[in-house]
């Protein structure tokens, strides 16, 4: 038997199987693979000691280039990955407009990324700007619980 759990690669699509849908992550899911991924980058961040401008640009790398590979770190030990609106996979252009929609979630004061908590399929602001969710990949378990 395969890895059911494992990714598709980043050429195909994470659809779910005809007659069922992709289940939209919630947003404590969603926060905590998001606080995974902030600590890991400010550790390396921290060890390199970047200056803030090299550290916006290494941060702006990382949103882009690891969502359109399925998953950031923390979204994988979440058991989360990031798709289109349609369960497509991300372009580079599409994952760097998401990562640049983090700042319009930023400035309004976190509200763009609490509106994942309210929207219908738990999109936060960012993910509206680039027409992407994000979606269970994987199954929790009581480990990831």
């Amino acid at each position: 038997m395969g890895d059911e759990s494992a990714l598709p690669p980043p050429s195909e699509s994470v659809t779910a199987p005809l007659g069922t849908s992709l289940s939209s992550a919630g947003f404590w899911l969603r926060s905590g693979a998001f606080v995974i991924d902030i600590v890991l980058l400010a550790a390396v961040l921290r060890l390199l000691n970047l200056s803030a401008p090299l550290g916006v640009i290494m941060e702006t790398v990382y949103f882009t280039w690891m969502p359109v590979n399925g998953q950031t770190l923390g979204k994988r030990a979440a058991g989360l990955a990031v798709v289109r609106a349609n369960g497509a996979s991300l372009s580079y252009g599409r994952a760097f407009g998401r990562s640049l929609g983090y700042v319009a979630s930023n400035v309004t004061l976190g509200l763009g990324f609490l509106m994942a908590a309210f929207t219908r399929e738990k999109r936060a602001l960012h993910d509206f700007i680039a027409d992407t969710r994000v979606v269970q990949a994987q199954k929790i378990g009581t480990g990831r619980k």
